[in-house]
């Protein structure tokens, strides 16, 4: 029988605020930590979180290449100390874990062992309730019932609408894209839930199902038309669980407020070029398309309706969505507005895109600064490290 070791993030008093050691022992870490406690470093180290298993090996070189996915966060090539939160680091360990089948995660901090007794319990699958509220929009309907903990559960079955509104926040944005990619079926172009699912509050399931921001407290509703605010807490409603459509708009690569839609053009020609490598520089608009045309490369399965909702028209300002973000070939071909070759870049070498299930389509070509930032934040969700020169 192979013998278990350990993976493990150790923080140091004497280290700056993100830096952190991930390395991995096949003794008790503890041990290994004295071990590391030398006259190289001032204070002892603190053992943040552990994970135990028999590959753990295996484990160590998963979490490194993990972290190095992203950026160059490794301080130096050949030491393992990384400039990574330690719970950043945590929820690497989390991932990592569910390709591990003996792995084991132990947290020495009390916050997050609350976190992740909380995250197991969400795996587990919630019991029934006898109490039902449905969430109605145009085009169908979602069920769902509220747990003793405050989350709220979207029962299998329960239909999406197939477009978001601008208003939803930007973090939502994404969250819900990858949700319908990974949760849900498309039954004649709607996403329907494969099985339960327990979101964090009833806003969030609401703003999950309807596309835009909501307080599920009053959009749910029972067969009687009650609201969950009038059956579970009166007339009260708690303003932390309020998704508010007038939250600020910022960009996590730059904190800058993305431009709003009424905002005026600049006069000025933006001379900014992006680029994945370093090398390549791109425009605006030919950067999205190659953005895009690497998107659907590291998504073999994905299919058009998917690309849809993920690049969805909200992306672009007010005055751009004539046609959409993302337009059909044979739409394109179809319509009949004399400018349309400029907006959608048709004369241009391999305008043309084609998703996995064979639908060929063309990228709208009216960027903006702003809305640019929208793209670069779904980047940064997959991972994808983009560079900007001004």
């Amino acid at each position: 029988m192979e013998q278990k070791g350990y993976v493990y993030i150790l923080t140091n008093p004497a280290f700056r605020e993100n830096w952190v050691k991930i390395g991995k022992s096949s003794r008790p870490v503890d041990v290994r930590s004295k071990e590391l406690d030398n006259t190289a470093v001032p204070l002892p180290f603190d053992i943040y979180a552990t994970m135990c298993t028999v590959k753990y090996a295996e484990a160590e070189k998963l979490v490194h290449r993990y972290i190095e996915r992203f950026t160059n966060l490794r301080i130096r090539n050949n030491r393992e100390f990384f400039n990574v939160k330690p719970e950043e680091a945590l929820e690497i360990f989390y991932d990592v874990q569910l390709l591990i089948d003996d792995a084991e995660i132990e947290v020495f901090d009390n916050k997050k062992k609350a976190k992740l007794e909380k995250r197991k319990a969400k795996k587990e699958q919630p019991k029934p309730a006898e109490h039902i509220f449905f969430c109605k929009h145009k085009e169908g309907i979602a069920k769902g019932h509220l747990l003793d903990s405050g989350e709220f559960v979207i029962l299998a079955g329960s239909q999406l609408r197939s477009e978001i509104q601008p208003s939803l926040q930007p973090s939502l944005i994404h969250k819900r894209a990858q949700f319908i990619s990974e949760k849900c079926d498309m039954n004649n172009g709607l996403p329907t839930l494969r099985a339960d699912y327990v979101s964090s509050s009833p806003s969030i399931a609401g703003a999950l199902v309807l596309g835009r921001n909501t307080n599920g407290w009053t959009k749910w509703k029972d067969a009687d038309g009650k609201t969950l605010d009038e059956i579970f807490r009166g007339a009260k409603i708690a303003a932390k669980d309020v998704v508010s459509s007038k939250k600020k708009r910022k960009s996590t690569l730059t904190g800058n407020r993305v431009k709003d839609d009424k905002a005026k053009p600049s006069k000025r020609r933006d001379k900014t070029r992006y680029s994945f490598d370093g090398e390549t520089f791109y425009s605006k608009s030919h950067f999205v398309h190659e953005f895009i045309s690497k998107y659907i490369e590291k998504h073999p399965n994905i299919t058009y309706d998917a690309l849809k909702l993920i690049f969805h028209d909200g992306l672009l300002e007010h005055r751009h969505r004539v046609r959409g973000l993302l337009f059909k070939k044979e739409d394109y071909d179809a319509w009949t507005r004399p400018d349309k070759a400029q907006r959608y870049g048709a004369k241009q070498a391999n305008a043309i895109l084609t998703s996995p299930d064979g639908v060929q389509f063309y990228v709208n070509t009216q960027w903006t600064q702003g809305s640019v930032l929208n793209i670069i934040e779904i980047a940064k969700q997959e991972g994808i490290k983009i560079l900007i020169y001004a």
